[in-house]
C-alpha cells in the first residue's frame, strides 16, 4: 500500500515541476505549481522516509510462518501413506536414502523444525523418531 502511494506522490511532483519549469515565471499559475510542488516534496519526502524506517519483512515474516504452520510428527502413525504425511507435515527439510540399511525403496524424511525423523517402506511409514 505504501509503494503506491509514494508512486502517485511521485507522479504528481514530477507532473507539477515538470508544468513549473514550462510556465512563464511571472504568471500565478507558476505560483500554484511552485506551491504544489514544495507540497508534494514534503509529502513525498515523508512517505519516503515513513517506507525506509517501517520494517515491513518482520510482519510479512511472522504472517508466513503462521500460515505454514504444520503438524507434528506426533500425528503420524504406522501404516500411512506418503502423500498423508506430504499433506500434513510439508515438504521434508532433507530426503535421506536408507537402501542400504533397511532394504530397498527404504527412505527417512527428516523434518529440521519439528526434530523429527519419518521413516518410510515403499511409500508406506514404518516408524517415527
Amino acid at each position: 500500500m505504501m509503494t503506491i502511494v509514494a508512486y502517485s506522490v511521485a507522479g504528481v511532483w514530477l507532473t507539477t515541476l515538470i508544468v513549473a519549469l514550462l510556465l512563464p515565471k511571472k504568471s500565478s499559475a507558476f505560483r500554484a505549481a511552485q506551491m504544489i510542488a514544495v507540497v508534494s516534496t514534503v509529502a513525498f519526502a515523508a512517505i519516503w522516509s515513513r517506507a525506509l524506517f517501517t520494517d515491513e519483512s518482520a510482519a510479512t515474516s511472522e504472517k508466513k510462518e503462521s500460515t505454514t504452520a504444520r503438524a507434528s510428527c506426533a500425528s503420524v502413525e504406522s501404516g500411512q501413506a506418503e502423500e498423508s504425511i506430504r499433506t500434513r507435515l510439508g515438504e521434508p527439510s532433507e530426503v535421506k536414502d536408507e537402501a542400504e540399511l533397511r532394504g530397498p525403496g527404504a527412505k527417512a524424511w527428516v523434518y529440521r523444525d519439528s526434530r523429527c525423523s519419518v521413516h518410510l517402506l515403499d511409500g508406506v511409514v514404518e516408524s517415527v523418531d
